[in-house]
Parts: structure tokens; C-alpha cells; sequence
């Protein structure tokens, strides 16, 4: 049963069956899959963007991320999202991981890419985004989230994984 379809997600309350033979009902939230980039320039300093987010009624350091737009892959995604908010582009993509940042109730994967090599592109955000730049070294980036600065789960999550693929 559609409880609610939106400009962005839809949810739906749908009957399961369980593997002893009972039902039960579970609430899904169908979202866009969407790409996240963590930018780190020649020096080591991880770009962020910080954004009131509504959902936790705070400014959020985050790293830059949208919606994957019809006809686009991950990648273009992580591309455009990366010039539009922080006005860079970038000379190396890797592809980090694909995951389900909400698993229990969200359908949508996020595709997280590590950007290097940057250069200077051009902002361009949407009429809705009110976004400021900000960049840190990783080690203020890694007290900041001890210290819940950083609580972004994307944001988190790319920190650490670089950390562990550079040692």
C-alpha cells in the first residue's frame, strides 16, 4: 500500500512473508541511488561542503554528493556533483564501494569515489542549495568526528575507507 510518493521518495507499507510460515508488514522508503566523491587535494586536505540538512535541523559537514540524474552513470554523477558544489574537477576518479546507507527501510545505493588530482572547475549549485566550502587536513577531519562534527554516515564512512586504503 503506497502511504506517500513524493518529488524525491515514495513509501510503502508491503506484506512479506516470514520463513516460519507468518506474515508481517514492513515500511519501505524507495530513494534515487545517489554518488558521493571525497575530494582530497595534493596536500592531503579533504574538501567538505556544509549544508543545513532539515532531516537533523543542523548545519552538516559533508562530503559532496547528489542524485544520480536519468541517463547518468555513478561516476558522471560524482563528477558533476563534485564541480557543482565545491567548483572542482578532478584528474583521477576510483570507485570505493557501493552500499545501502539505511539497509532496514531505504531501497537507494550510494556509490562513494575517491577524487584526487583536483583543479579548479566552476560552482554551480541548485537554486535550493546554500552551501559553504570548507577543507581540512585528514587528521582534523578524523578529531572532528570523534568530536561529532562530522555525523554524516557518507562522510564517515569515505574518511575511514581512505584511511584504510592509505595506510
Amino acid at each position: 500500500m503506497e502511504i506517500y510518493n513524493g518529488r524525491v521518495v515514495r513509501l510503502v507499507v508491503e506484506e512479506i512473508a516470514l520463513p516460519n510460515g507468518g506474515k508481517a508488514q514492513r515500511e519501505v522508503v524507495y530513494n534515487p541511488d545517489y554518488a558521493a566523491v571525497l575530494p582530497v587535494d595534493c596536500d592531503g586536505n579533504i574538501w567538505f561542503v556544509r549544508q543545513y540538512r532539515h532531516s537533523v535541523r543542523r548545519q552538516v559537514l559533508e562530503i559532496p554528493a547528489g542524485i544520480i540524474d536519468a541517463g547518468e552513470t555513478p561516476e558522471q554523477c560524482a563528477l558533476r556533483e563534485l564541480e557543482e558544489e565545491i567548483g572542482k574537477r578532478v584528474g583521477k576518479l576510483n570507485k570505493i564501494c557501493t552500499y545501502h546507507g539505511n539497509i532496514g527501510i531505504c531501497s537507494g545505493k550510494g556509490h562513494l569515489f575517491l577524487a584526487e588530482d583536483l583543479t579548479d572547475g566552476k560552482q554551480n549549485f541548485d537554486e535550493d542549495e546554500f552551501i559553504t566550502v570548507e577543507k581540512y587536513s585528514l587528521e582534523k577531519a578524523r578529531r572532528m568526528i570523534a568530536d561529532e562534527e562530522i555525523v554524516c554516515g557518507k562522510t564517515i564512512m569515505a574518511i575511514f575507507a581512505y584511511i584504510s586504503i592509505n595506510g
